[in-house]
């Protein structure tokens, strides 16, 4: 029971992680909001007047760059990705026919 529970998890977990829509947005989310990853793991507490929590809340929250700014870039990024990468695969045929026919 326990080991068929942890299976699931471990699926569904998986499925998650590799999913295009959530790599996307934890890169774009990422992407916007450098700053607080590097203050959390890079800057101590004594550096700044308040702790880290405080600073965050005060200084770098904003809903635009937390949620609107990943979710627009990663509509971007999956609307647009397949679209380039269909273009320079046609791009590649086309200088292979152009390869074949001059031989």
């Amino acid at each position: 029971m326990l080991s068929e529970l942890k299976k699931s998890t471990n699926a569904i977990l998986y499925e998650r992680v590799i999913s295009p829509l959530f790599g996307t947005f934890v890169t774009s989310w990422l992407a916007c909001n450098w700053k607080i990853i590097y203050l959390t793991l890079f800057i101590s507490e004594d550096k700044i007047s308040v702790n880290k929590i405080d600073y965050i809340v005060d200084e770098l929250y904003n809903i635009h760059l937390l949620v609107t700014l990943p979710l627009i870039s990663t509509a971007i990024f999956i609307t647009l990705v397949p679209f380039v990468s269909n273009g320079a695969f046609w791009l590649s045929m086309k200088f292979k026919m152009w390869r074949i026919d001059k031989n």
